[in-house]
Parts: structure tokens; sequence; C-alpha cells
């Protein structure tokens, strides 16, 4: 997104449609794009499903444990374009431990409920509204917030964000 496409979204967001905190400074010339959301851990997303869905007992795979919070979130909010993706963990992450270090992998990451990216208008535009916004935050216990994504530009996993 260029200076001026970031100007363009923030005069004419459509009414209704949460603003969010600014991009951090130097945001434009990062090798990566950016993830609006919050992060989130196999702990923290088993606690949520044993508090608001009481299936824990029944779903042993932490990859549906995943599924079912993931699945839970976008229809509590309504706000369907919610995707799960990694970042770059920043120092609230680490100092919280919801760092990834997974065998082999060089760089340490953290997992996002992401709402929206930079990676286009469209995707940077795609965003929840002010209802769904404080539904989501709620259920998280704090405000969403800006993550550089885990991957270089030129390897930015589209099908991530694109779950239309």
């Amino acid at each position: 997104m260029t200076p001026s496409t970031e100007h363009r979204a923030r005069k004419k967001l459509p009414p209704g449609l949460v603003r969010y905190k600014p991009l951090p400074p130097g945001w434009r010339e990062s090798q990566h794009y950016w993830f609006y959301g919050w992060p989130v851990t196999d702990e923290s997303l088993h606690n949520y499903v044993l508090k608001h869905l009481n299936l824990v007992k029944h779903l042993k795979n932490p990859d549906l444990v995943k599924s079912a919070a993931f699945t839970d979130m976008r229809r509590r909010s309504g706000y369907e374009d919610l995707c799960f993706v990694g970042a770059i963990p920043d120092a609230e992450a680490i100092s919280k431990g919801f760092v990834i270090q997974y065998p082999g992998q060089q760089y340490p990451e953290v997992h996002l409920m992401a709402l929206s990216c930079t990676r286009s208008t469209r995707l940077y535009h795609r965003r929840p509204t002010k209802e769904q916004l404080a539904i989501l935050t709620e259920l998280f216990g704090e405000e969403p917030r800006w993550f550089e994504d885990c991957h270089l530009k030129k390897d930015f996993m589209a099908e991530l964000m694109d779950v239309d």
C-alpha cells in the first residue's frame, strides 16, 4: 500500500467500520506486510474453548481446538474475515509468553487472530464494525495491535487472508 493509498483509505473508510491504531513507523519500508490482530497460543485457545464451548474434553487434537475456537469467535462476533496467521513477536508477546519456536525454524513467531493486513487496499479496508470489534476485544481481553508477518512480502501466504 502506498502512502497516498493509506491516506485515501483513512479518508474514505465506509461508515460504521472501525479505524485502526496507526501503523508503526517504518512499516512502508519493512520487508514484511503487517497484520492487525491478537496473539494467541494453543493454551489460550484451549482455555477459550473450555470457557465458551465446554468441548475440550471431547477435542484432544490441538488443531481441532484451534478450529473450534476460530469458528466460534467468527460466529460470536459476526466477523467472517478473521484469519489465523503467523507473525514476528513483539516485546509484549514475548513478555506474555506467546512466542512459538518450532524445531528447525530459524526464528520464533507468534500466532495471531488477524482482522486485516497491509498487503492490499482491499485487505487493509477489510474491517469489522465497531460492534464486532467490541465483541472480539472482549473475547480476547485486550485491544488488537499491529504485527509484522513472519514471511517476507515475496513469500506472503495470500490464502491465509483470502478465506472467502
